[in-house]
């Protein structure tokens, strides 16, 4: 999978928004699925300037738990390592970091049900501009792919 995508953010001053270029590249093994992902931009969020971002992810079926012909569990997991080259611009007190999640997926007559825990290597508060917005929290989402 090739992308190009264009983070705008209206109002923002001055201009935030960046272009960024990815790729993914997978392969399902049956019993898991293993996609590794690099996505580039040259100049990052907010002017930071060179960014990198690599991610491994996994996925694995739970065929063995049947509560109806249309529901469906995974676990899944990732790992990513984010290089930003003005750490400063970005916000954080180094210009590399990593994040991780583990998760369980419930899909429900094609709905996706997703709860998951997700960190990073970032101090919560003291190296992510004051905030608690770098801290490892649980996660509950609902998607629909059409």
């Amino acid at each position: 999978d090739l992308s190009w995508m264009r983070y705008n953010y209206p109002g923002s001053t001055p201009d935030i928004g960046f272009i960024e270029y990815g790729l993914l590249v997978g392969y399902d093994f049956d019993v898991a699925q293993f996609t590794f992902g690099v996505h580039y931009s040259p100049n990052f969020f907010a002017n930071s300037g060179t960014a990198w971002y690599k991610q491994l992810l996994a996925t694995v079926p739970l065929p063995f738990i049947k509560l109806h012909e249309d529901i469906a569990f995974k676990l899944f997991g990732s790992i990513g390592n984010q290089y930003v080259a003005n750490n400063v611009n970005y916000g954080i007190s180094s210009n590399n970091y990593w994040d991780w999640q583990a998760g369980l997926t419930m899909t429900a007559f094609t709905v996706d049900f997703s709860v998951s825990y997700v960190g990073t290597s970032v101090n919560a508060y003291q190296n992510c501009g004051n905030t608690m917005n770098c801290a490892s929290r649980a996660l509950f989402m609902v998607s629909k792919t059409f």
